[in-house]
């Protein structure tokens, strides 16, 4: 694994790529696996027939996780195309998942994603784009921080159909992570706690307007 000097190369592409390029062929996941969290994670998305979009994928084992489990429909994105192709090619085995090269915030200029999704599935993607700010007070982030989180909850409402779900899973804690999903066009957020020890959180938000 190829660690970066400062947090804030978490939140670089270049970064990304290198990294998978050198991770070619494993796997790893941020925060809970797919089995820690299926119960509560299934009750958010809310059926295995809903149309899945997983943000910034990664190498993770999340999408053929879903798959196996009867999830009939997962499209995987991330901006690093050496992973893409790497996991497209180790799960051509599985036609519930597809895989394309994209950055999340082209979504909006992209006609094809309007209204396609039922859910937004990110698991760590928000954690990585906040990272440059992570030397910031956590309390009050940056105003570029904001304004980009702002901007990431526009792509997820533009490709979410009407009563679609964004699913989150972080380390965040809700008085630092809840403000950036009560965005414009969603319902209220909810927060259910994972695990015991150190605790992870699954946020939900629905599309509304």
């Amino acid at each position: 694994m190829v660690l970066p000097e400062a947090n804030a190369a978490y939140a670089d592409q270049g970064y990304w790529e290198q990294r998978y390029a050198d991770e070619s062929g494993q796997t790893f996941d941020w925060f809970k696996s797919y089995a820690d969290v299926q119960a509560v994670l299934d009750a958010a998305i809310g059926g295995k027939d809903r149309r899945l979009l997983n943000l910034g994928c990664g190498n993770s084992a999340l999408a053929a996780d879903l798959a196996r489990a009867g999830y009939t429909a997962v499209h995987n994105i991330d901006y690093a195309d050496s992973v893409i192709r790497d996991m497209q090619a180790r799960h051509s085995d599985l036609p519930a998942l597809t895989w394309e090269t994209k950055d999340i915030f082209a979504i909006t200029a992209d006609a094809a994603y309007r209204e396609r999704f039922d859910v937004a599935l990110d698991k760590g993607t928000i954690d990585a784009l906040v990272a440059a700010a992570s030397k910031e007070d956590p309390w009050n982030p940056p105003q570029a921080t904001v304004d980009r989180m702002y901007d990431y909850m526009a792509q997820i409402r533009y490709l979410l159909k009407i009563g679609g779900r964004f699913v989150h899973i972080t380390f965040a804690q809700p008085h630092f992570r809840r403000r950036f999903c009560e965005a414009p066009g969603f319902g209220p957020v909810t927060v259910t706690e994972l695990g015991e020890g150190w605790t992870y959180y699954l946020y939900t938000a629905e599309r509304i307007a």
